[in-house]
Order: structure tokens, then sequence, then C-alpha cells
């Protein structure tokens, strides 16, 4: 992780993921994110190396959301 005066940055394979900026690059190209998609992976990369529990994801990114566990989630695979 890079901290500056434009906040967070973190690098990771040949991508370049700018916090404040709300911007993922791989390489040189510029790739959208969507809000939830945005927060699930700072989530991920701020717990590099460590297990993220569905609980956690779901208080911090889906917060003030009703999330149901579905027939087909991955729990039940």
């Amino acid at each position: 992780m890079i901290v500056n005066e434009k906040g967070k940055i973190y690098k990771f394979g040949n991508f370049t993921f700018r916090v404040k900026e709300y911007n993922l690059k791989k390489g040189n190209e510029e790739l959208y994110l969507r809000p939830k998609t945005y927060k699930t992976l700072l989530q991920l990369i701020e717990h590099h190396g460590a297990i993220v529990k569905r609980d956690d994801l779901i208080e911090n990114v889906w917060s003030g959301t009703i999330v149901y566990a579905s027939p087909y989630s991955l729990n039940n695979l």
C-alpha cells in the first residue's frame, strides 16, 4: 500500500486501486466498478491474507440492506 496526498493506493499484479479516486486500473486501462463491487474489493484488499467472513462483508458492503441467503448460494455447494 502506498499512502500519499491522493489517499491510499494499492498495487497488486498489473492492477492499481486508488481508493479515494474510486479508480481501478489494469495496466493503463481504467476499469469501471459498480459501487458494491468497489466496496467488496476494498474489503478484500484491506484484509489481504485473512479470511473475510460473509457477515462482515454484508455489514460493510450492504449495510442498511436486507440480504437473504439464496438456495443457489455458495454455502450450499
